[in-house]
């Protein structure tokens, strides 16, 4: 069997890794090759376009500063697909909608089964692009449990495959959480998860720096994204020497486990991973005043963090664009430290959270077999 996966950002390339792991245990005769980062390419997949550095953008504006690097991995995937010698039997698009929405077009003009493994949110936004899934894609496989009754409601054949981002975490899960949930001694430690792209990193991390800058006796571990060069972080470390922060190694969540009484986090899957680990956070975000508002045009969901958007409730304090200052994040990570109260409103939103995530689930290899031999 040829798989070709195409996977345009960090969090895509580290759940089709675990896929491809999967599958390669029960049939390492399994081809795969596509688009992705270092997760795949780790995990057997032969890259046709790394996308870690090439493709990581922000915004609606990031998009036309990389319409080069789109249009050259476009072209070779789309070349792959239309060669009858290199024509694979399945194409698995991971998330990336405004790429991989197209991608499914064309492999349906080729006949080639595709497999949209976590669609695009049209529960959230843009639901007019359910009629396109239901015309290119031969099936969903959906991360949430209630996005399977929602896509098969709307006549797209989808299957709740489990939580990537759960599986991941399992191992770190079964072990018992280091800190306290009880007001930290006097050097609170506290993590920052600036984001994956290194236009969030630019615009957050010096935010959450100013944050801290004024809160005495604080230890501070950040988080580096696995696809960003860590010259990035020490620039912007540089310009706050009377901070002490220790950088992780990329993608250390056991240390923010173990260790960490909250966390300062960008909006994004990290919101998701604090919350299963049971770490109490804040999360900002900032973009374009314009790009905000065409947001917000699209948006049909009162949350942007996965953690508040689950159990659509605010469990997690969100603060963005002017909202998303010193002042106030400073403000929120005090009452997370402190406020007895407030901090149990969040543990109580995170368990919640955590039983959002079970149900029964399919297994994704077998769906995608039983669709070959049939």
């Amino acid at each position: 069997m040829r798989i070709l996966i195409s996977a345009g950002e960090l969090s895509g390339s580290m759940h089709a890794a675990q896929l491809v792991k999967a599958w390669r245990k029960r049939d390492p005769s399994v081809v795969f090759c596509g688009m992705g980062g270092t997760a795949m390419a780790d995990a057997g997949v032969q890259l046709l376009v790394n996308s870690d550095q090439q493709l990581s953008f922000m915004g609606f504006s990031g998009i036309f500063k990389k319409l080069g690097q789109l249009y050259s991995a476009w072209k070779a995937l789309t070349k792959l697909i239309a060669d009858p010698k290199s024509r694979p039997d399945w194409l698995i698009l991971v998330d990336y909608g405004g790429f991989n929405l197209p991608l499914a077009w064309y492999a349906k003009r080729y006949q080639v089964k595709v497999c949209y493994y976590i669609p695009p949110k049209t529960w959230a936004s843009r639901a007019w692009r359910l009629a396109l899934l239901r015309r290119w894609v031969t099936c969903v496989a959906v991360i949430f449990p209630f996005e399977a009754n929602y896509f098969n409601r709307h006549q797209v054949k989808a299957y709740y495959v489990g939580n990537p981002t759960l599986q991941r975490l399992q191992p770190l899960l079964s072990q018992q959480r280091a800190v306290t949930l009880q007001p930290p001694p006097p050097a609170a430690s506290i993590a920052l998860m600036p984001g994956s792209r290194a236009g969030e990193v630019n615009k957050l991390l010096p935010i959450m720096l100013q944050a801290l800058n004024k809160i005495a006796n604080v230890k501070i571990y950040l988080v580096p994204a696995a696809n960003l060069d860590l010259k990035l972080y020490n620039d912007i470390l540089a310009n706050f020497p009377q901070l002490k922060v220790q950088l992780l190694a990329a993608g250390d969540l056991s240390t923010v486990y173990h260790k960490c009484h909250a966390a300062i986090v960008a909006s994004g899957t990290a919101t998701l991973e604090l919350g299963l680990l049971n770490v109490p956070a804040v999360v900002v975000y900032r973009l374009s005043w314009i790009e905000y508002l065409l947001a917000r045009m699209v948006i049909t969901v009162s949350y942007v963090a996965l953690s508040n958007i689950l159990v659509n409730k605010a469990v997690v304090t969100e603060l963005l664009q002017d909202d998303c200052n010193p002042k106030a994040i400073q403000k929120e990570l005090l009452a997370l430290l402190y406020q007895k109260e407030h901090l149990q409103k969040v543990l109580e939103g995170y368990q919640a959270l955590r039983d959002a995530l079970q149900g029964p689930s399919a297994d994704l290899i077998d769906v995608l077999t039983h669709y070959n031999e049939n």
